[in-house]
């Protein structure tokens, strides 16, 4: 990957897995349906990022279970 992405490497980030990935973000932004993006787990993705905001652009989750969840929860419109 990072050969094909050579003109911008100074401006990614690669991460180890899903929980590297959260560490310190803005917010989680799902745009693939790849199962272990099905299950995450909710206290990780509630502890590891700045703050807890879920955009979920594939609707892999329940609104309402997240928001119960303490999650800011921002999914595509049916």
């Amino acid at each position: 990957m990072r050969w094909r992405f050579a003109s911008v490497k100074d401006s990614l980030v690669l991460a180890l897995d899903e929980h590297d990935a959260l560490t310190g973000v803005d917010a989680l932004v799902i745009l693939t349906e790849w199962n272990q993006f099905r299950t995450v787990d909710l206290d990780c993705v509630k502890r590891l990022p700045k703050e807890p905001c879920f955009f979920d652009l594939r609707n892999l989750y329940v609104r309402h279970e997240l928001e119960a969840n303490g999650f800011p929860y921002f999914g595509v419109e049916q």
